[in-house]
């Protein structure tokens, strides 16, 4: 039986931690403010608003940092480049940011500790109930 009752909470807990996994790894400049991971790479530390942002898959709570934090300008409004030879100039409307590789965090396992503690607390009466059963003088 105790077998079967740690067999069992392995289980679940396997099968939790596997769904509480980092995935959707980028490298690029975060904004705190969308919640958002800019890889459009314009020039050295700075990206391109407009395209390539990775916003939160749904069921993903936030973004963490899997290096250091440089800081990096995303240009929302766009940018300003020589008309002759296609050089960069500038960045319109400039929001700092944060340069690393970013990967997104999956949330709802808070969200089922509930099933977890109820599971649990099961195979725990069963294994208190089992005890009793086989000696009547315990104090469990």
């Amino acid at each position: 039986m105790k077998l079967f009752v740690c067999s069992v909470s392995l289980l679940f807990c396997f099968l939790f931690s596997q769904s509480a996994q980092a995935q959707g790894t980028y490298t690029g400049c975060f904004l705190s403010s969308t919640n958002t991971v800019y890889t459009n790479e314009l020039y050295p530390t700075y990206f391109l608003g407009v395209t390539g942002a990775r916003p939160l898959s749904p069921g993903y709570c936030y973004w963490t940092p899997a290096t250091g934090t440089p800081t990096c300008t995303v240009c929302t409004g766009g940018i300003t480049y020589n008309t002759t030879t296609g050089a960069f100039i500038s960045c319109n409307s400039p929001v700092a940011g944060v340069r690393n590789t970013f990967s997104m965090i999956y949330c709802p396992l808070d969200d089922n500790l509930w099933t977890i503690f109820l599971v649990d607390g099961f195979l725990g009466f069963l294994l208190i109930r089992n005890q009793k059963a086989k000696d009547p003088d315990c104090v469990i």
